[in-house]
């Protein structure tokens, strides 16, 4: 849910304050122009919605990441590839944390998780298990997944 409203300061100007909602809370940011206010109300609403960031309360992490992999390459925005590898590391944290709901979830589950993924990498390092290949390309996935990740949690 998303609108723009239209405000007059105390000195008279007048602004145009788009407001979006995010799991319950309000958000907001004004603009000298209405027009660009309507652009940013209807992007953070398209935003909100296809990223599913707007039920925290309700949607588990499970739910929330298939969704937001499924979004990504529906729209193309990620190769194949990289898609493959969010898919494969979602399964390693799944069973950690994929029935909490994210609004539950802490820095120390995090912690957990990226503790276990990494002990996993060394672990096929350390046991030869892994080519060098393979260690190059399990570094580029975790970072892949993180940045991702990321820019998902700053939205």
């Amino acid at each position: 849910m998303s609108f723009v409203r239209k405000v007059r300061l105390p000195s008279g100007a007048i602004r145009f304050r788009a407001v979006w909602e995010i799991g319950g809370r309000k958000h907001s940011r004004s603009f000298d122009r209405e027009k660009a206010a309507k652009q940013h109300a209807a992007l953070m609403a398209d935003q909100t919605g296809r990223l599913g960031i707007g039920d925290g309360e309700r949607r588990s992490f499970s739910g929330f990441a298939q969704r937001w992999i499924g979004g990504i390459e529906a729209r193309g925005e990620r190769s194949p590839t990289t898609i493959a590898n969010c898919k494969c590391m979602l399964r390693k944290v799944e069973p950690s944390i994929g029935r909490l709901v994210l609004a539950e979830i802490s820095p120390t589950d995090i912690d957990d998780i990226m503790t276990a993924l990494l002990r996993h990498a060394l672990g096929l390092f350390r046991s030869g298990a892994a080519g060098q290949a393979d260690r190059r390309e399990s570094g580029a996935r975790l970072d892949a997944c993180g940045r991702q990740a990321g820019q998902a949690a700053r939205l």
